[in-house]
């Protein structure tokens, strides 16, 4: 998916969704610092190069954390990472 078409369904989303304060529980599902700074680039709709430029790391690191990270939100795409983090108020 391409990250522009992610970022206009977290737009659309983020619209439908109720406004409500709530605790933010990354920790929860276990993602470490580094891949909850992975999955902000990829809420902001980067590739895994530019996410990897803009935090000093390979490719290769991103893309394994990429993966790690659809692992434990139990979904299979950076789309149904993107609302899975959404719903879970996690971005």
């Amino acid at each position: 998916m391409k990250p522009r078409v992610v970022r206009r369904g977290l737009e659309m989303f983020s619209n439908l969704a109720p406004r409500v304060s709530a605790p933010r529980v990354s920790t929860a599902l276990g993602l470490s610092p580094s891949e909850r700074q992975i999955r902000a680039g990829m809420a902001d709709g980067l590739t895994n190069k530019a996410i990897a430029a803009r935090l000093g790391l390979s490719a290769h690191t991103t893309d394994d954390s990429a993966r790690a990270i659809h692992a434990k939100l139990n979904v299979n795409t950076r789309g149904g990472a993107a609302v899975k983090a959404m719903r879970d108020r996690l971005i």
